[in-house]
């Protein structure tokens, strides 16, 4: 479905499902790998209460003041998937999340990731990965991490001290790197 064709009637759609009291909100609007002009704004949130809302997997535009605002209305939200958002460069949210559980951000745009969620299980990440600061707080539960699109020099980069998730390898149970190499 062509998301700036459609957009009224997929505001109305979500509205709908808010005022349901859904758990679970997928938002898929990719069209053969590419999003389909669909931009998800806080205003659509702003009429309903989000405390129903457990897992978010949005696949559309979403900048992370949106995202903020969300996850700030969201507490029992226990699963958080954003993939191909190019508008989405700031992941960090203003109070933490206790209930976060699972966290997937495919995107490729993302520089910083802040976010508290001391029941973090897992996190899996395919980004610019060297580039993007990621700050994950105190996370006893961590035990999956999968980094995907990992390229040579940032595999040795992942296992340096000064890389932001090595802090958290001896707590793993599952680490699956992705490597992405070029032929040459």
């Amino acid at each position: 479905m062509n998301g700036r064709k459609f957009k009224s009637e997929i505001d109305n759609w979500i509205c709908f499902s808010l005022r349901e009291k859904v758990k679970k909100l997928p938002l898929d609007f990719m069209m053969n790998g590419v999003a389909n002009a669909y931009t998800l704004t806080s205003q659509i949130f702003h009429s309903y209460s989000l405390d129903s809302l457990t897992d978010l997997s949005d696949f559309t535009e979403v900048t992370g003041e949106v995202l903020k605002y969300v996850l700030s209305n969201c507490p029992f939200i226990e699963i958080l998937h954003v993939e191909n958002s190019k508008s989405l460069v700031k992941l960090k949210t203003s109070s933490p999340l206790p209930k976060l559980k699972h966290l997937e951000l495919n995107c490729c745009s993302l520089k910083q990731i802040q976010i508290s969620a001391i029941n973090l299980v897992s996190f899996k990440y395919s980004g610019l990965y060297k580039t993007t600061k990621i700050l994950l707080g105190d996370v006893p539960n961590f035990i999956d991490l999968y980094v995907k699109n990992v390229t040579d020099d940032c595999f040795h980069y992942f296992l340096q001290n000064d890389c932001p998730l090595s802090r958290y390898l001896s707590q793993l149970e599952t680490l699956e790197l992705d490597l992405f190499t070029t032929l040459g």
